[in-house]
């Protein structure tokens, strides 16, 4: 099992620019790293000050215990970062503009999931949804070559 993983990750062919010229030269892949850079200014965010980014964000925080503040702090606050800066430190690598577009994608998926059932609407959650759809439009975007 390890020799077919490490054998898949053998055969990926990385992308590398080929001059400085070459690095961020199209609008998509412009807008694809910002989109990284705001995830990882998120993340890092959650990570450090997870109870201002939850009362910015609406989460409650029930006194007398830390487990929220420690779930967002590692499972958002975490997730964010290290997505972020695998994107950025790996750039241009299509694959992983791939993963961050999908998990953007999902994160406007539950948004609307939230909305329909739950009836979650507010302007914070309307800008956040075009935001965070917008960002993995862009990252789809510069893989799929669009702009």
């Amino acid at each position: 099992m390890l020799d077919l993983i490490f054998d898949i990750f053998a055969s990926i062919e990385l992308v590398y620019p080929k001059s400085l010229d070459d690095f961020l030269d199209k609008p998509a892949e412009w807008l694809a790293w910002l989109s990284a850079v705001i995830t990882t200014f998120l993340g890092l965010g959650f990570l450090l000050f997870p109870k201002s980014m939850m009362r910015l964000t609406g989460l409650a925080i029930v006194e007398g215990s830390r487990d929220g503040v420690s779930e967002v702090r590692s499972a958002v606050g975490g997730m964010l970062t290290g997505l972020g800066l695998a994107v950025l430190v790996l750039h241009p690598q299509p694959l992983m503009y791939m993963a961050l577009g999908t998990a953007l994608f999902f994160v406007v998926l539950g948004r609307i999931i939230s909305l329909v059932f739950n009836g979650a609407i507010s302007p914070f959650i309307v800008v956040a949804t075009l935001v965070e759809g917008a960002m993995a439009f862009f990252s789809f975007a510069y893989v799929l070559d669009l702009f």
